[in-house]
Formats: C-alpha cells, sequence, structure tokens
C-alpha cells in the first residue's frame, strides 16, 4: 500500500480540515475547554460565552506537555504578547529591530520549522514506555481498571510496544498503556492517639467509658499523619469533639455523633492492633478489639499467651481481664464455636434463624437471606433454596411479597438444615484438599473437602 501511495502521489491523512471526530489530540483539546470553562463559569453559568475568548487565548498562550511549546509558537513561531509580555514591555527598555522584512521571514520559516521538529518529537518521547507500565483491561474498560506492572520489552512500531506479560511477550497500542509510578514512602510522622467514647450496654451488662473500642486510658497508640482523614465539613455541634495529642505539636481532632462511630476509628484501631500483633503471626490473630490465640499442644498455648501478653504491655495496650478466657478446647469467636479441629455456628444465632417467621415484605425477605446467609458455609446447596426467596426482592415487583407454598418448603428446608447443627472441619493445610463441584439452570455450587483419618469431612459449602 505504501508503494501504491508512492507511485500515484497520494498522501494519508488520519483527519480532515474542520473535522475533529477522527482527530484525537483535537477530542482531547475539547474536555480541556470544557474544564476550563467550568472553572470561569462557575459564578454565572448563564454567560460562559463571554469567557471563551479570553480561555482560548489563555490555552494558546500556555506551553503544551506533550509538545514543550505553545499552540501559538507552533503557529507562528513566536511567542503572543500576552498581558504579561506587553507589562514586562513597559518594564524594559525597547530594543532596537535591525532587521529587514525579508531576514524576518527567513527566519521565521527556518524557526517553525525547528518548532515543528522538536514538537514531534517531545511528543513521541512523551509516549515511549522503558519500564514499570500498567495495562487496560478490555473486559472492564468502564471501570478504568489497570493490571500490572509489567516491564517493557521492546518497541516494534511508532505507537506499538512489546510487553512481557507473565513470562510471555505481547504487542499493546500505546493508549493500552499507562505509565507505572511508584507509590512515595508516607511520611512517618507518628501521631499519639488518645480518646474516649461511649459504649453501649453489652453481655456483661455494665456501661462503661473506655478508650478506642473498650481500649483503657492507658493506650497510646502509634498511627502516621497520612493514615488520618477527616473532613473539615464536620461542624455539627451535635458530634462530640475528641482530642488526639500529636508528638509533632499538632493537634487532630476525630469526631463523634451519638450512637454512631466514624468508619476511620475501626480502620485506624485494625491498623493500630496489626502492629501490636507483628511478632505473634502464626499463632495469634485479631479482629477489631478481638484477640484469638491459637496453638496445637497446652504447653505451646502456654507459650503463645505469654509472647501476646508482652506484645501488649510492649505497646502500652491492657486487656480487661473478665473478657479474658484461657486455655479452653472449645470458644465462641465472632459468631462461631471453634475448637477442636471443627467450626459451629452458635447456638443463640441458630435459635434466631428457627424462630424467623415468614417475612411479609422485602425489608424483611433481605433480614431472613442476610441472617442466614452469614452462616451460609454451613447449608449444602445453599444457592438452590433461597435463589427463589432472594428474586422476591427484584426491582420493579411489589414491596409487598406475595408468599406462596413454594416460597414456604424453601424456608422451611434452610431452617431445618441450619437447626441440624451442621459441623465444618477446620482445613489442615498440611493435606490434599477436594474441590467437588457441581451446577444447574439457577445457581453453581461447590463444596471444599479434606480427607482426615476419620474419612472425608467438608470444609466449606459454597
Amino acid at each position: 500500500m505504501l508503494e501504491v501511495c508512492r507511485l500515484l502521489t497520494v498522501e494519508k491523512k488520519v483527519s480532515s480540515v474542520y473535522h475533529p471526530q477522527t482527530n484525537g489530540m483535537c477530542e482531547k483539546f475539547n474536555g480541556v475547554l470544557k474544564r476550563m470553562l467550568k472553572a470561569h463559569a462557575s459564578l454565572e453559568p448563564k454567560t460562559w460565552d463571554k469567557y471563551l475568548v479570553y480561555v482560548l487565548f489563555a490555552y494558546r498562550e500556555v506551553p503544551n506537555d506533550t509538545t514543550g511549546f505553545s499552540p501559538f509558537e507552533l503557529l507562528y513561531g513566536r511567542n503572543v504578547r500576552g498581558p504579561l509580555s506587553v507589562l514586562k514591555e513597559q518594564w524594559e527598555e525597547p530594543e532596537d529591530c535591525q532587521s529587514s522584512l525579508l531576514s524576518y521571514l527567513i527566519e521565521t520559516r527556518e524557526r517553525l520549522k525547528m518548532l515543528s521538529d522538536l514538537a514531534h518529537q517531545n511528543e513521541m518521547n512523551a509516549k515511549q514506555y522503558r519500564r514499570g507500565i500498567t495495562i487496560r483491561r478490555q473486559d472492564r474498560e468502564r471501570l478504568k481498571l489497570w493490571k500490572g506492572p509489567y516491564v517493557v520489552a521492546d518497541k516494534v512500531g511508532p505507537v506499538d510496544y512489546k510487553v512481557k506479560v507473565r513470562g510471555k511477550e505481547k504487542v499493546y497500542h500505546v493508549n493500552m498503556l499507562k505509565t507505572w509510578y511508584e507509590r512515595p514512602e508516607a511520611l512517618q510522622n507518628e501521631v499519639e492517639f488518645l480518646a474516649c467514647i461511649d459504649v453501649a450496654e453489652d453481655k456483661f451488662e455494665d456501661e462503661y467509658i473506655d478508650v478506642d473500642y473498650k481500649i483503657t486510658p492507658q493506650l497510646v497508640g502509634k498511627e502516621t499523619v497520612n493514615d488520618v482523614r477527616i473532613s473539615e465539613d464536620l461542624t455539627d455541634e451535635q458530634h462530640r469533639l475528641i482530642s488526639e495529642r500529636s508528638g509533632n505539636s499538632q493537634t487532630y481532632l476525630l469526631m463523634y455523633q451519638r450512637g454512631q462511630i466514624l468508619c476511620i476509628i475501626s480502620a485506624s484501631f485494625v491498623r493500630l492492633m496489626r502492629k501490636v500483633l507483628k511478632d505473634c503471626d502464626g499463632f495469634a490473630d485479631s479482629f477489631i478489639d478481638d484477640i484469638g490465640i491459637y496453638s496445637d499442644t497446652f504447653e505451646d498455648h502456654l507459650k503463645h499467651i505469654r509472647l501476646v501478653l508482652l506484645a501488649l504491655r510492649k505497646s502500652n495496650v491492657a486487656a480487661r481481664p473478665k473478657k479474658c478466657c484461657f486455655g479452653f478446647s472449645k470458644l465462641e469467636f465472632l459468631g462461631h464455636i471453634v475448637g477442636g479441629g471443627e467450626i459451629r455456628p452458635t447456638q443463640d444465632k441458630i435459635q434466631a434463624i428457627v424462630d424467623f417467621k415468614p417475612p411479609m415484605t422485602k425489608k424483611q425477605v433481605g433480614s431472613f437471606i442476610g441472617l442466614i446467609g452469614f452462616y451460609r458455609k454451613f447449608i449444602s446447596n445453599f444457592s438452590k433454596y433461597s435463589a427463589s426467596i432472594t428474586d422476591l426482592t427484584k426491582k420493579g415487583l411489589p414491596n409487598k411479597v406475595k408468599w406462596t407454598s413454594e416460597y414456604q418448603q424453601c424456608f422451611d428446608k434452610l431452617k431445618s438444615m441450619i437447626a441440624s447443627e451442621p459441623v465444618l472441619r477446620a482445613p489442615d493445610f498440611s493435606l490434599t484438599f477436594i474441590l467437588c463441584t457441581n451446577a444447574c439452570n439457577t445457581c453453581v455450587g461447590c463444596v471444599l473437602e479434606q480427607e482426615f483419618k476419620d474419612g472425608r469431612h467438608p470444609i466449606l459449602y459454597e
């Protein structure tokens, strides 16, 4: 095709004059122009057209990041005389012009050619990738998801690059690539947190004021300044102000609303406990304010308890003795009875599911599915029996559900299966896992199993 074009003296153009639909750079400029007009016309949106001339002049005066020159300089070969240039000329002494018209035209022509070559070279350099790039996923382009980083192996064309992806080399267009920038290290300025909040009455039937999720007032947690995210708009007098003393003489405030705790406290507390138990990995873990210690033998358990308590003391964190349980073979943890290599649902949760009355509204249907769905891993073919009930919450259906015998059968089946006190075995990662799968027209299910000395036992239903 190139030879045919050369013989016929035909020059291929990717876009035509005054038709920006096929010009990517022009379409990009339209988006920039809209954002500039939006910024200038925020006070008077109905008179945005008055700012159009001034916005265009400002855009043509500023050098472009890709080309390195302003649009005016690329077109005319000289800088535009804007307000700042005129002001600068008033401050400086005037220069004597000794060149003739012919020499000026020749110099301008040479300058335009030089600027065009430099702009083209800068534009090509701006699209060259060496290493550390991310690739846009085509299957979910709307979500702007990227995968990587990967290393660029070679440049195979003006806009095509060969990238090493999972041991193989693939060719990608430059529009599918994006430079990967390493995240800079966060500032490690330590901030001391000391906060008191109201905690509602719990299972131990006592009301108390404590620090950061039921931890005694001697807690001083260490976090970085970048870990704190506080909205400046929270100025409601109903919020309670909790001051935090920082080591760099700066004061930070966390705001609470009565009966409600902001998500930042939960995230900060999880990070704090992760730092406290960083040396106890392998035998201790935490979930918010709960710490679980697990061991194979009683002797190891005593050693692990001592290490966890030493870690708490080292971080100046105190645990309430009346809420601590030591040396149990089975224990309730996060709504489950764990221990002895088995996992069971708690009896009070099972009773709540059994006592659940047939739902009459969409909200009640969602409450039941959410309640029993917490223990879906104990129920075989859970999706098969819950699919028809879940369909009652579809958009467009009336808020008051039409409860038929079909729904009642699935409802009773789910309750009977959870009421049979199902038991799952704790996974043993030294053994081989067995995955059994099945599917039908409405659902897909699987069972994760392991072969123990006393036979095959389920680990998880999904």
